[in-house]
């Protein structure tokens, strides 16, 4: 699988998370696909702690995964993000 990944400024980031990832009406714009996350490591959980965001008709969805490896918790994006786009739900 091949995708271009962009990464936003700390100070961006930080200052408005939804705006990044959407346009001004809430929707990707230019035909991408647009997943904001966050991956925290967490001792307790023995792994990453990963936070997906995904905006789809004008709702937005937010699932989660815990004690996870690194390639996982983006596995976990990719598969929620095609549950929604599928129309299958929310992950």
């Amino acid at each position: 699988m091949a995708m271009t990944i962009a990464f936003p400024s700390p100070a961006d980031a930080a200052a408005a998370p939804d705006e990044i990832v959407s346009s001004p009406d809430g929707e990707p714009s230019g035909g991408a696909l647009l997943i904001s996350g966050t991956l925290v490591w967490s001792d307790p959980d023995l792994g990453w702690v990963a936070t997906w965001r995904f905006r789809q008709d004008g709702k937005r969805y937010q699932w989660q995964v815990k004690g996870v490896n690194f390639d996982e918790a983006f596995r976990v994006a990719i598969r929620g993000t095609a549950q929604i786009l599928s129309g299958n739900g929310a992950p």
